[in-house]
């Protein structure tokens, strides 16, 4: 999927969000220490839709992906957790998925997995030849 890298000016409230934007688009060099703190990144890279909404929402995400000039500081966007002036820095297309890098850890993944499974079956089955009785503990 298309993904975006992206970082952000948090704000509690949309006109504090809007203060914060025109100081961003005059100069956004100090943009790591304005606003209010924030309990996650203020920057993330490669981030698909699924993965934004998560952690911001989904109206957030549905936000940022809409952008259709992302070049400099647009908002005030709302997330779950308030309001935001965000950049997105990175645009990265969809990219067809590749089998061959992946083809050895898959072949790796299947042997853990069919061992996990020998294991599991072994004990099950050594388990199965004893009875186990448990013995009362008296009273000291």
């Amino acid at each position: 999927p298309q993904k975006l890298s992206w970082r952000h000016v948090f704000a509690a409230e949309e006109a504090e969000a809007e203060a914060l934007l025109a100081k961003l688009k005059k100069d956004g060099k100090d943009w790591r220490n304005m606003g209010q703190p924030f309990m996650l990144n203020r920057a993330y890279a490669r981030q698909a839709a699924p993965q934004m909404s998560q952690i911001m929402g989904t109206r957030f995400a549905e936000a940022m992906f809409a952008q259709n000039d992302n070049k400099g500081w647009f908002g005030p966007v709302r997330s779950a957790y308030g309001w935001h002036a965000v950049e997105i820095t990175a645009e990265h297309p969809p990219q067809a998925a590749q089998f061959a890098p992946l083809a050895d850890k898959i072949a790796s993944d299947w042997q853990s997995e069919q061992a996990r499974l020998a294991r599991q079956a072994a004990w099950a089955e050594l388990r199965a030849g004893y009875d186990i009785e448990l013995v009362p503990v008296e009273d000291e």
